[in-house]
């Protein structure tokens, strides 16, 4: 920016002109100061003249200082014949290299100013400028997506901007298209979202005269559904085997299984990219042709076979007919129990349990009323005895399916035992329930889902008798395993002497048992793990106590009244004719 101060010009001895002593111009001398090529032009009137003397070349000789202020402004301007005063220069000279050296300080001093000054700047842009976004507005001729928000708030920006971005994003969309499909995907479906709410604050703290514009996000999980969504909607998809269950005279699930057929369909990763490299490139409104693939069937009639085994049944019997020695109305609840167990296996029948759900004995059957067609048959009830209830016998419903669940080895969530064992199972056994009180529940914890049937054949051994039999299908046990409940007694309490209930509104007669006495029971109950028939590993499930039932009898205690004797006549003797009279 400025030239470098390089002293006076150098001038030779052999370059210095001769003293005209008539008063005349030295051959090649100028009257005013030489102007140097690359120099300054020096505005000393006396630079040109201090060539002539050799001292204030090559010595140091300077005039005293006070020489330079005996001339004053009276002074004449020297003849051109006669050299300038020594003093004077040399004073000039140190003078203008003063100037000179002020003039490189005040640079110096210039340009450090600027160097702080940039380092200010860089500074306050580099740190955010602090700003209230319920009060600050926005400076002059700051646009956002080409909108001025100029001395807006924050709140009137977001209003102004707002309605052309609902407008984008209300326009966005994709089309996968060939000759055989067309399905649109939204902006909304692939959950399209802006940099609006930041962009607002960037703007608010950034200076005048600036342009921004947002970015629009797109969520790519919401794509590759959306896709997927629509590859399993084409008409030339796949067809995934298929399987039906019918249920035989006697209730025998029978399965009935269809093969499925191959399609085409798209190549999910490649379309999924195509879209992403349209989003990526602005492309907001496009029409894509995606590549197709022929998909294979993902389930096969195999895969179904190998989830469809048995797993486990268990069967039970009852008797559903009566017999001689019982009474019209011991018959009649016999027959209404059957009908009770009919019923109830008809509506577990063909449940099916997804993985990991849990099922309800109580809200497949229903509740057990009257109402909703179920009998009056003996139920226990309170703990002790039995009692005519609608739905009575439904209890060998829920502790059939116990007992297979069991041998499937599938997790049960809640079991009760009933008050008193059952005569239909083995002590330790029994499910039982009751309606809005006690319920049975277990939960499919296999990889597949669970078929259960349960069905009604008639008895092999007896015709008045019939066995209801629980079967369970879905993922099968591992090859050559097996498993068994086992019951082992722990100990058996016997009952002690009856109570006596004297009842005094009852005669002496009156001899009635209303309470039976029963022995009370513990019972561990394991489970065991057979492979190729032998137990490898016996598992303790819990224990169950039935308490023992002391017999209850309500005697009257009224005395009979003592019947009057009635007076007989003896009956006269008949002779015998040929006989003879004793004396």
């Amino acid at each position: 920016m400025y030239q470098r101060y390089d002293g006076l010009p150098d001038v030779s001895m052999e370059d210095r002109p001769k003293k005209n002593t008539k008063g005349k111009k030295p051959a090649g001398v100028r009257s005013g100061p030489r102007k140097q090529k690359g120099e300054l032009q020096s505005t000393n009137i006396y630079a040109g003249r201090s060539a002539y003397y050799e001292e204030d070349y090559y010595g140091d000789a300077y005039p005293p200082d006070d020489a330079m202020t005996k001339r004053t402004t009276t002074q004449r301007r020297p003849s051109q014949g006669n050299p300038p005063r020594s003093g004077n220069s040399s004073a000039k000279k140190r003078k203008k290299k003063r100037q000179q050296r002020r003039m490189i300080i005040g640079t110096l001093v210039f340009l450090a100013l600027v160097a702080v000054a940039c380092v200010f700047l860089v500074k306050s842009c580099s740190e955010p400028v602090p700003v209230d976004p319920a009060e600050d507005v926005f400076r002059s001729a700051v646009t956002i997506n080409g909108i001025d928000i100029s001395g807006m708030t924050v709140d009137q920006a977001r209003a102004a901007v707002t309605p052309g971005l609902d407008y984008t994003f209300a326009n966005i969309a994709i089309t996968l298209q060939n000759e055989t499909f067309s399905h649109r995907i939204t902006g909304e479906e692939m959950g399209v979202t802006s940099d609006l709410e930041a962009l607002l604050l960037t703007a608010l703290s950034g200076g005048a005269n600036q342009n921004y514009y947002t970015t629009l996000s797109f969520d790519y999980q919401m794509l590759d559904n959306r896709i997927a969504e629509i590859n399993a909607s084409l008409e030339t998809g796949p067809t995934d085997a298929t399987f039906k269950v019918n249920i035989s005279d006697s209730g025998k699930p029978e399965f009935e299984y269809t093969e499925g057929t191959p399609g085409y369909g798209l190549n999910i990763e490649s379309t999924e990219q195509l879209v992403k490299d349209a989003l990526e490139s602005n492309q907001l409104q496009a029409v894509l042709t995606p590549q197709l693939t022929m998909v294979e069937p993902q389930v096969t009639v195999e895969d179904i076979k190998a989830h469809t085994q048995l797993r486990a049944k268990f069967t039970t019997t009852y008797r559903a007919e009566g017999y001689d020695g019982l009474t019209e109305e011991d018959i009649q609840i016999l027959e209404n129990r059957a009908f009770n167990i009919d019923k109830g296996a008809d509506l577990l029948n063909g449940t099916v349990l997804r993985v990991g759900e849990t099922a309800s004995f109580n809200k497949i059957v229903g509740d057990r009323t009257e109402e909703r067609g179920w009998k009056l048959a003996n139920a226990i009830i309170f703990g002790n005895r039995y009692n005519l209830e609608a739905g009575g016998g439904i209890c060998q419903v829920s502790t059939t399916l116990y007992g297979a669940l069991l041998r499937g080895n599938i997790e049960i969530v809640y079991r009760r035992h009933h008050s008193f064992p059952s005569d239909y199972v083995d002590k330790g056994l029994d499910a039982t329930v009751d309606t809005g009180h006690i319920d049975f529940k277990w939960k499919n914890d296999t990889n597949h889902p669970l078929y259960i049937f349960c069905y009604i054949t008639r008895n092999r051994d007896s015709n008045r008798k019939r066995d209801i039999t629980v079967a369970i299908y879905g993922e099968a046990l591992p090859e050559n395993v097996t498993y068994k409940p086992r019951t082992e007694l722990i100990e058996e309490i016997l009952p002690g002497e009856p109570e006596i209930v004297y009842d005094k509104k009852k005669t002496e007669d009156y001899n009635v048992v209303e309470v039976e006495a029963r022995n009370g029971y513990i019972i561990d109950v394991y489970l065991d793990k057979l492979v190729d028939g032998k137990v490898e590993s016996s598992e303790l499930l819990y224990q169950d106590e039935y308490k023992v039932i002391t017999e209850r009898r309500r005697i009257g205690t009224i005395p009979l009244a003592t019947p009057t004797p009635v007076p007989t006549k003896e009956p006269a003797q008949t002779p015998v004719p040929g006989t003879e009279s004793m004396p």
